[in-house]
């Protein structure tokens, strides 16, 4: 069962992470091997109707080690909304990078939503399996102009001029560029708040191993429906099984 705990970061506020841990590993390495999912803002580790909840069960199955977190000033962690930033994220996902080798984790794979996968490509670490990004937000500069607040089903989250500074002048070329690991990408075309057409971006400057694009022609932000669901929970079990082989093969050579 998945199990709750709090990671103390080094300011000393804590983040609060859901860590799931399959009894049994289906496949040798699965138990050196952590999968961090990474919500996007605003938003939660529970967002979009527990679009990380669906893809943890079916990961869990093939025997992945899972950990779904709060950033600071979102969900359950501490701080205020407000002060969330790239700068402050990216903290928390060094941090959990940190927790996760304490633990005894050697790799990583990362799964993101939103703006979430651009901070993903911003804290890439080393012995990167896979990533799957979703509805993801890939040229940030886009989005500089942001409501001041969002009213979410259990809140409302604030935005700071810092965040709306900070995506104005982040140019993710290079980090697009540095991508050494396969890549799944889903995104709904009639998505209005993370147009598809940031998958332009993606087409442009992608300098990685692989990647593969699938685009939902009816599928809307957050991609809810149940056809929709099924679908991203079978492309990403078989993408994760598929490489996850591949990549540890390059990683036990290179040692």
């Amino acid at each position: 069962m998945p199990e709750d705990i709090f990671i103390e970061t080094p300011s000393g506020e804590a983040i609060s992470v859901l860590v799931n841990k399959p009894v049994e590993a289906t496949v040798d390495g699965h138990d050196k091997t952590l999968i961090l999912m990474i919500h996007g803002f605003p938003g939660h580790k529970y967002s979009h109707n527990d679009f990380f909840g669906g893809l943890e069960r079916e990961l869990a199955e093939s025997g992945f080690h899972i950990a779904r977190f709060d950033f600071r000033g979102c969900g359950a962690s501490d701080g205020r909304s407000e002060d969330f930033s790239l700068a402050s994220a990216s903290q928390d996902i060094k941090t959990m990078h940190l927790w996760a080798k304490e633990q005894g984790y050697e790799r990583f794979a990362y799964v993101a939503e939103g703006l979430g996968a651009s901070l993903a490509l911003l804290n890439m670490p080393e012995n990167l399996a896979f990533m799957i990004l979703a509805w993801p937000v890939l040229d940030p500069r886009g989005f500089e102009e942001q409501k001041t607040e969002y009213e979410l089903s259990d809140s409302v989250m604030k935005v700071s001029r810092k965040l709306v500074e900070s995506l104005k002048n982040t140019d993710m070329v290079k980090a697009l560029n540095n991508i050494d690991a396969p890549v799944l990408i889903m995104h709904g075309a009639k998505d209005e708040q993370v147009p598809v057409e940031q998958l332009e971006f993606v087409r442009k400057h992608f300098q990685g191993p692989r990647a593969e694009i699938t685009t939902f022609e009816d599928g809307g932000h957050g991609l809810a429906e149940l056809p929709h669901r099924k679908m991203i929970f079978h492309h990403t079990r078989a993408f994760a099984g598929r490489y996850y082989a591949k990549t540890a093969s390059k990683t036990a050579q290179k040692a």
